[in-house]
């Protein structure tokens, strides 16, 4: 029993932070909380199989404003976890880095929210993510949502998009 629950120390390993969320222990979340960039450093970024954080967990340490951007991006680069609605997150910078990392499930929402930070502008980063096989195999198997008439076009118009994206995608 760790903290009067039972204690599973797969997710203690896999999923640190989220395992101690869950603990109930109100001193220790406390305490991590308190001191949350010294547990990031000295613990969290150093348990090597610390990488399936729940999603709900990383949002709020990506979300965590006494968390420094480099950090955080520390933490991205970590994990395998991806976010589901880049709306989520509360920080276009962070948000950017979840599709550099491709930290993000590929989905057209999540594309067009992206182009929608990016002042209407398709950029490397979208691209690179967009030119993903793994990313334009996902967005294939939803229909392109039809609500933003200025992203129809400048998908269209984008000639960076590699061939294979472009004929998945349009």
């Amino acid at each position: 029993l760790l903290f009067g629950k039972d204690f599973n120390e797969e997710d203690f390993k896999n999923s640190n932070y989220s395992t101690i969320l869950k603990s109930d222990c109100k001193p220790l979340i406390e305490y991590i909380n308190s001191n949350i960039t010294t547990y990031i450093n000295n613990v969290y970024l150093k348990l090597e199989d610390n990488k399936f954080e729940e999603e709900e967990s990383l949002i709020k340490l990506l979300n965590n404003e006494k968390i420094e951007d480099k950090l955080k991006i520390k933490i991205i680069q970590k994990v395998e976890t991806k976010i589901s609605d880049l709306l989520d997150i509360k920080n276009d910078n962070i948000r950017t880095q979840l599709l550099i990392h491709k930290k993000v499930i590929p989905d057209w929402s999540n594309v067009i929210e992206h182009y929608v930070i990016s002042e209407n502008k398709i950029t490397n980063i979208l691209i690179n993510f967009l030119n993903s096989e793994d990313v334009y195999s996902e967005l294939l198997k939803e229909k392109l949502i039809k609500e933003n008439k200025d992203f129809e076009i400048s998908l269209i118009k984008c000639n960076e998009l590699s061939d294979d994206s472009y004929n998945s995608l349009l």
